[in-house]
């Protein structure tokens, strides 16, 4: 795989963690709430204390922080393409487990507080997805000197993935307005006999 490839994944990725830092840095609160929430469900997690998922809110921002900012740091590619792989599994894993226990519309805390996405199985999808790119890293990389037209289109490579992922959103956010606003039927998966 060229590094340019993996340069421009990694940049989308540092885009992609840094604004998910920077939404619960400016959040807290709101997601304290998120975390509280999703926590309830779980086995000895009931009766968390609200410094418990306020230190836990800051630990995952700090994680996400940290993990951008060694993803612009071209010897580490590696190591956080498949930090970044395995962070976002664990979303999706998060997220499913949310929805089997049938907590569909709940809140999720994605794309920030106002973005009004809830929880469902596209979510769950949609960071399947983004999960993939990261796997690259484990094909050989084909090393390439450091130039202007280098930079520029590993740049152009990570805007191509921002605006990719913030369609992708949009569309999730629309499909939930039209459902909620009873404009289209929710698609539910049947057998075809």
């Amino acid at each position: 795989m060229p590094e340019l490839f993996i340069t421009g994944i990694a940049l989308f990725y540092a885009w992609l963690f840094g604004l998910a830092a920077w939404h619960k840095f400016t959040a807290l609160a709101y997601y304290e709430a998120v975390v509280r929430d999703m926590l309830s469900t779980a086995p000895g997690f009931r009766f968390i204390s609200d410094r418990t998922t306020r230190f836990f809110v800051i630990a995952i921002a700090t994680m996400e922080a940290c993990l951008a900012l060694a993803l612009i740091i071209p010897g580490f590619y590696s190591t956080t393409l498949i930090g970044s792989a395995v962070l976002l599994l664990l979303y999706a894993s998060v997220l499913a487990w949310q929805l089997q226990l049938g907590r569909n519309g709940m809140d999720c805390g994605c794309a920030g507080p106002a973005s009004g996405v809830v929880m469902n199985g596209k979510l769950v999808v949609r960071n399947l997805f983004l999960a993939l790119p990261a796997v690259l890293v484990l094909f050989p990389i084909v090393q390439q000197p450091f130039s202007i037209l280098f930079g520029a289109l590993s740049v152009t490579i990570a805007a191509f993935a921002i605006a990719i992922y913030s369609c992708s959103e949009q569309l999730i956010a629309n499909s939930q307005s039209a459902i909620a606003l009873g404009l289209t039927p929710p698609r539910t998966l049947s057998r075809v006999n």
